[in-house]
């Protein structure tokens, strides 16, 4: 069995969260204040909605907040929701 350094399994794990990020970015993605204004409301309430579990948590980005734009339509879509 082969041995692994820790530098050698940080170093796969930072790639495979390069990856990630890399995957994450090329998405369609919206900011907290893109989304409210297609909710019609405002940031704090989005921020409400997500801290009672009651919308999509933002993607895993490291300081940013922005939301998958499908999963945003699609939340709206099976509400019955339009763009305001």
């Amino acid at each position: 069995m082969a041995k692994h350094s820790s530098s050698d399994v940080q170093r796969k794990m930072n790639a495979e969260r390069e990856k990630q990020l890399t995957a994450i970015q090329t998405v369609a993605t919206l900011t907290s204040k893109e989304v409210a204004a297609i909710m019609g409301v405002c940031t704090a309430t989005i921020d409400n909605w997500v801290k009672a579990g009651t919308f999509p948590a933002p993607l895993p980005l490291p300081g940013h907040r922005r939301w998958n734009a499908e999963v945003i339509e699609n939340y709206m879509r099976n509400r019955g929701l339009t763009r305001t």
